[in-house]
């Protein structure tokens, strides 16, 4: 059976976080130390949202999306996203929410602090992070 990119990325994403279990368990965490510990070294950039608001974002993300290291966090995501992308995450983000534990990786063009545009594959997962219910992207 032939590998398709999104079955690339989505062990790429298996790789880089471990056991979904294990990273939960990271981010529940009260002290955040061990989320941190396991995201901030990552070649990819990783986001934390919670009611639609960047909670936590990793160095490769600040770096990615061209923002001042700390400057994501409390960033509305839909900020983060083409208005022609919104429909399209708000959808992921619901379904997120509504209890599916994952949705699949998808492309989608996500706006860098001076405006430019930037198309990645986007990966996401449900969490709780600092015992509160979250999604985490990659």
């Amino acid at each position: 059976m032939k590998r398709t990119p999104a079955d690339a990325l989505e062990a790429k994403a298996q790789a880089l976080l471990g056991d979904e279990h294990a990273l939960t368990r990271a981010a529940a965490d009260e002290t955040g130390e061990s989320f941190r510990a396991l995201v901030d070294g990552l070649p990819e950039g990783v986001l934390v949202h919670r009611d639609g608001v960047v909670a936590y974002a990793n160095a490769a993300a600040h770096e990615l999306l061209r923002f001042e290291p700390g400057a994501l966090v409390g960033t509305p995501i839909a900020q983060l996203v083409h208005p022609e992308e919104r429909t399209l995450v708000a959808a992921r983000v619901q379904s997120l929410r509504e209890g599916a534990e994952r949705v699949p990786p998808a492309r989608e063009r996500l706006l860098r602090s001076d405006g430019s545009v930037i198309v990645l594959e986007v990966s996401g997962l449900r969490l709780t992070f600092h015992g509160q219910p979250a999604i985490v992207v990659v």
